[in-house]
């Protein structure tokens, strides 16, 4: 029997009728669907969090009978509730007269804030305030932040985010360090980077896109017709590498080489967007082999691996519940830190290192604006940078090391970006620090001291009295995907993907209401729905593994035949080369590359490019062939019409 929607369509159809505005900004339709989903998914979610509860949903619905929802104030309002409650669990003396719920109450008023978006959580608000409840408050928490990640397509916060870029960016060149701190630090860095080398230095293509490639989704052939060299790069490879050039690369290389990066800005939440850079492609290829170095590295030398594992998110929140239970530790969190490392400290802090040449070649000096403005950069790396997260994690954890050796004894602390957690009677002193080499700490999320409610965060882990209070959030990558009247297509993949994903986040939470919503939003919006295979031992939108990307591939829309249908085959993920012709159609498009080709080198390019990156791979994942000396490759030619780029697909089992 198909399921009861009645209500959730009541619902639905009075949000539908509220008008969404961002003052200042023009929302597209998509945008305003995706609002709108988001406080319908909410009244499910008010049931999950308070079962029990028979006014929580009706103080909902009564929110919801505003004509128009200020998406600005809506996000203000939840933000101010979020660091209210956290601000109490530091739990000082001033702050007792704080801890009252009419108290609360009317300072969201007179804040000017929607008290209607909080009201369905009044009895956890008291529950916590009146007698500080750990489940209430992992209630309040996830009311609150529930929205928060929602990316606004549409919302342009270009010219006012390159503005504030460009400052900082002045400001940075007015920077200067205490002498004999950088001396200190640097003989720190020195110590602990003495035995590093260059030796596995094997470089790579990221994921992301470029900065010379900007119509087209970069191909790895597309790569590497794009990079170009320069005496720096050059100079890296005869004095730090110590082999030549050209047995990196399967192409010869030009001269020419523009060391300017591409600043990009991207959604990070519902009022607010981000910078990441897209950076030149040879720079990108280097710093992988670097990163690479620095990763081995990290995990060899024993002060170090104490301290920084760059894939070990969970040894830094497994401490932050330690600090929330006992308060032994505190966690600090830092605001633009990747863009305060400026290229002046990185120079002073890695001064007489292997590392720092490599550093200085394999840099850019300069980034383009979103206005198309070129800008002189100051901080060393911008993000989007391969070696700007590792070399963040080294200064913090230099830092944090500098603070134990001045207080003469071996505090604990470790370190995963800006996330930093270190014992109770180190964080002063590191706060002070950081604040001497121009870091601004975050005090809204920087936790120290605290009674028997105290509260720890740190990459992405929340705590409180040493219990998981992680809020459930609408995914960054989740969108409606269409405008009012549309349906989602084969072309939509992605969207549909991105339901499905959300849906089986809420199984697992036990939000059983919300996981329902979002599947009726992809019944209505999906004419495939039917066919999405279901797994056989809980019957819950996840298919097989993570195979919920299945629906990239078209063929399972295209069912011929009953007795062979093709939504329900148990399909693995693996290889699979993309046709020639694909390859030759985009590899035309960079034409500016190719414009003194000719067709019949096409297929010596591809092949080249092929049979280069299967020995790299080998020699990073260090295959056994090499080891014992057996010469096996693909044929220097094809014999078949297919290129040489593979992608990843589902296929039969």
């Amino acid at each position: 029997m198909q399921d009861d929607y009645s209500v959730v369509q009541d619902v639905e159809s009075q949000i539908r009728r509220i008008s969404i505005q961002y003052p200042g900004h023009v929302l597209d339709m998509e945008d305003v669907t995706l609002v709108r989903d988001v406080l319908l998914l909410q009244y499910g979610l008010i049931l999950d969090l308070l079962p029990h509860s028979l006014i929580a949903g009706r103080r909902w619905r009564s929110f919801l009978g505003m004509g128009v929802i200020d998406v600005i104030r809506y996000s203000a309002t939840l933000k101010y509730a979020d660091d209210y409650v956290k601000n109490l669990t530091r739990s000082k003396a001033d702050q007792r007269s704080l801890w009252d719920f009419q108290t609360f109450k009317q300072s969201v008023k007179d804040a000017g804030l929607y008290w209607g978006l909080l009201s369905p959580i009044e009895e956890p608000l008291r529950d916590f305030l009146e007698k500080g409840s750990v489940d209430a408050f992992a209630v309040i928490n996830t009311w609150v932040n529930f929205p928060q990640r929602a990316n606004l397509r549409s919302l342009d916060l270009g010219p006012q985010m390159e503005d504030e870029y460009i400052e900082f960016e002045s400001q940075m060149a007015t920077w200067s360090y205490p002498a004999d701190l950088i001396q200190s630090l640097n003989a720190i860095m020195r110590e602990w980077m003495d035995d590093f080398t260059m030796d596995e230095f094997i470089p790579r293509n990221g994921p992301g896109s470029v900065a010379e490639i900007e119509r087209v989704a970069p191909t790895l052939v597309g790569k590497y017709l794009s990079m170009r060299t320069d005496l720096r790069v050059e100079y890296f490879y005869s004095h730090e590498l110590g082999y030549r050039i050209e047995d990196d690369f399967p192409l010869p290389l030009q001269k020419g080489l523009l060391r300017r990066s591409t600043l990009i800005c991207v959604p990070k939440g519902l009022t607010k967007n981000r910078t990441i850079s897209k950076e030149p492609c040879i720079l990108q290829y280097l710093q992988q082999g670097i990163l690479r170095c620095l990763t081995l590295y990290f995990e060899q030398c024993p002060e170090i691996r104490k301290h920084i594992a760059l894939e070990q998110q969970p040894l830094s929140r497994s401490l932050a519940r330690v600090g929330s239970y006992a308060g032994e530790f505190g966690t600090i969190d830092l605001s633009n830190a990747s863009d305060s490392v400026s290229y002046s400290l990185v120079k002073s802090l890695f001064r007489g290192t292997r590392l720092l040449p490599a550093l200085i070649c394999t840099r850019s000096e300069s980034t383009r604006l979103p206005s198309g403005r070129s800008l002189v950069l100051n901080k060393f790396a911008p993000m989007g940078s391969a070696v700007c997260f590792p070399i963040e994690c080294l200064v913090f954890a230099c830092v944090c090391e500098y603070v134990c050796r001045k207080l003469g004894h071996r505090g604990y602390y470790r370190i995963y970006g800006d996330d930093i957690v270190a014992s109770e009677d180190l964080c002063q002193g590191i706060i002070e620090t950081l604040t001497q080499l121009h870091f601004s700490v975050n005090a809204a999320k920087t936790f120290i001291g605290g009674g028997s409610l105290a509260f720890r965060e740190a990459c992405g882990g929340e705590y409180l009295a040493g219990r998981p209070v992680d809020p459930f959030r609408v995914s960054r990558w989740w969108r409606s995907g269409t405008e009012v009247g549309t349906k989602l297509t084969v072309l939509s993949a992605d969207n549909v993907a991105s339901y499905v994903a959300f849906a089986n986040k809420a199984f697992d939470r036990g939000l059983m209401t919300t996981r329902r919503q979002i599947l009726y939003l992809l019944r209505q919006r999906c004419p495939y729905y039917d066919g999405l295979v279901f797994r056989e031992d809980d019957s819950h939108l996840r298919t097989y593994a993570d195979g919920y990307t299945n629906w990239k591939l078209k063929s399972r829309f295209l069912v011929k035949t009953i007795s062979c249908p093709c939504f329900h085959r148990r399909e693995v993920r693996g290889w699979e080369p993309s046709t020639r012709i694909d390859q030759r159609r985009r590899l035309r498009s960079y034409s500016y590359h190719l414009s003194c080709l000719q067709e019949q080198f096409l297929d010596e390019i591809e092949d080249r490019v092929r049979h280069f990156e299967f020995w790299q791979h080998l020699k990073r994942h260090e295959d056994p062939v090499i080891e014992l000396n057996v010469r096996f490759a693909p044929e220097p030619r094809i014999v078949s019409p297919t290129s040489s780029v593979m992608r990843w697909k589902w296929v039969c089992d």
